[in-house]
């Protein structure tokens, strides 16, 4: 059986305080039984499509967010770089957790502290046994690219994650016949990001991790500006 490795740092994850642990399982009639159920009805697809995200929408459910488990297999949305709009966000030195910025204290401010702000990926994953949850991934931290190259794999194929938690991981081909198709629910880019940030929303200027980030960004400036 063929076999690719690709070394993937798990410096980028996102901190565990900020990170829903509990389980929350997608039911498996949502898997596809096989890829010709595709080929076969459109309409079959479809209907189980729009079935899971009704689904998920009327049962107000929230997806765990959680890195994938170790020797876990695991897919990813094919729509993930489509639902992966730029979406400000500060992580909190204090405490770790990471705080989405409104787009309404973006545009009070014209955007005088977007420079300071980070940015955040939330593509949805799937186990095989049908576990949905939300793989977050901190862009332009340690390790940020490499991890996407294993969500963009995953993306394409089944594949193992090796090693999960540790100071790095990897991915690893598995027999594709063995699993089913995921069937993926039509969630926008906010109900995703609503699901991960809950109530973590910056929206004033007061907020201490924003006061935090500026303080700490102009104790930078000071700094450089002494040494020059």
């Amino acid at each position: 059986m063929p076999v690719s490795h690709v070394v993937v740092s798990t410096a980028a994850s996102a901190p565990r305080s900020c990170i829903v642990a509990t389980a929350n399982p997608m039911p498996s009639l949502f898997l596809s039984s096989t890829e010709s159920l595709r080929k076969v009805s459109d309409r079959v697809h479809d209907r189980k499509v729009d079935e899971l995200t009704d689904w998920i929408r009327t049962t107000r459910l929230k997806i765990p967010a959680r890195q994938p488990k170790n020797r876990e297999i695991v897919r990813t949305d094919p729509q993930n770089d489509q639902r992966a709009d730029a979406l400000p966000v500060i992580r909190d030195g204090a405490t770790g957790l990471v705080y989405r910025v409104s787009h309404e204290l973006v545009f009070e401010t014209e955007g005088k502290y977007l420079h300071r702000y980070g940015s955040m990926s939330l593509p949805l994953a799937v186990s095989r046994d049908g576990s949905l949850f939300i793989w977050p991934v901190l862009r332009g931290s340690e390790g940020a690219q490499v991890m996407r190259i294993a969500i963009e794999e995953a993306a394409i194929r089944w594949m193992r994650i090796l090693e999960s938690g540790s100071s790095h991981a990897g991915i690893q081909n598995v027999r594709q016949s063995t699993f089913p198709e995921p069937i993926w629910p039509r969630l926008n880019w906010s109900e995703i990001a609503d699901m991960f940030f809950d109530t973590r929303v910056i929206e004033s200027l007061d907020h201490p991790a924003h006061k935090g980030l500026v303080k700490t960004s102009d104790v930078s400036h000071a700094a450089n500006t002494v040494m020059q």
